[in-house]
């Protein structure tokens, strides 16, 4: 039976990042003014990304390039504190704050028109479907149900059969860190039933002798290792070094 540590309890996007912010979920719709970025992370040059300054009177526009920095004379920054359609250099503009910058009409999220709805309204009320200052609804895609169904014990310690790269020192402390992402439990033991019950996608709460805890999501159900099992292909997603497969696994490995 497999779980994952880290990543199996969030949602990453098509972008492979875990950010729920509403450009990403922006990006499904046909609207080409908010692309803003390249697969690298830096601005896109186009005419989203320019700003025209011009003098009064001037009919002709220029165009200024910003790069994009965290801290830079250059930069350019978004902030709902500037006058409306109006760029400060104290205060950044904001035209595109979240809380000023509307989808165009026809743009459609999750299956709804957002057409005329600024970033935040979408985000708040279509992909959260909850509101400001709330958690994501039930409905909703970036709601993560952390309702344990199965509890279980995760208590050893690796001693001295820790596998190569490993750095924690107990089971439980190896799947917080990403350095075991399954167990093996024995037919001998008389609890298969109770582990069979694990679905893809159930969430089991694991715990130590110390009461510490963690949760992890069922990614594979309960299945026998195949007789053809190498030492090596346990070990990498157990934790524990290869004499453990040869000692504890091995001798049980036809029995379930």
């Amino acid at each position: 039976m497999c779980y994952g540590a880290h990543s199996d309890m969030f949602r990453m996007n098509e972008k492979k990042c875990f950010s729920s912010c509403a450009y990403c979920y922006a990006g499904k719709s046909d609207s080409n003014a908010i692309s803003y970025y390249n697969e690298d992370g830096t601005l896109k040059d186009t005419i989203y990304t320019r700003t025209y300054e011009s003098e009064a009177g001037d009919n002709e526009q220029q165009t200024t390039q910003f790069t994009w920095a965290r801290t830079s004379d250059n930069s350019y920054e978004v902030s709902t504190l500037a006058s409306k359609n109006k760029m400060s250099k104290q205060e950044g503009d904001a035209r595109f704050s979240t809380l000023n910058a509307k989808f165009k009409d026809g743009t459609i999220i999750d299956g709804i028109d957002v057409g005329g709805m600024t970033i935040e309204d979408v985000y708040q009320n279509v992909i959260k479907n909850s509101g400001k200052g709330k958690a994501p609804s039930r409905n909703s895609k970036l709601f993560v149900d952390t309702t344990h169904k199965l509890k279980g014990k995760m208590s050893f310690a690796f001693g001295n059969q820790r596998a190569n790269g490993v750095t924690a020192t107990t089971t439980l402390e190896a799947i917080k860190r990403g350095e075991r992402t399954a167990t093996t439990r024995y037919t001998s033991d008389g609890n298969i039933n109770y582990w069979k019950q694990a679905k893809v996608g159930d969430v089991i709460e694991f715990s130590d002798k110390n009461g510490e805890k963690v949760l992890v999501r069922v990614t594979k159900e309960l299945h026998q290792l195949p007789i053809s099992t190498t030492a090596e292909e346990w070990s990498a997603k157990e934790g524990w070094d290869t004499s453990r497969f040869e000692q504890r696994v091995k001798p049980q490995i036809d029995k379930g």
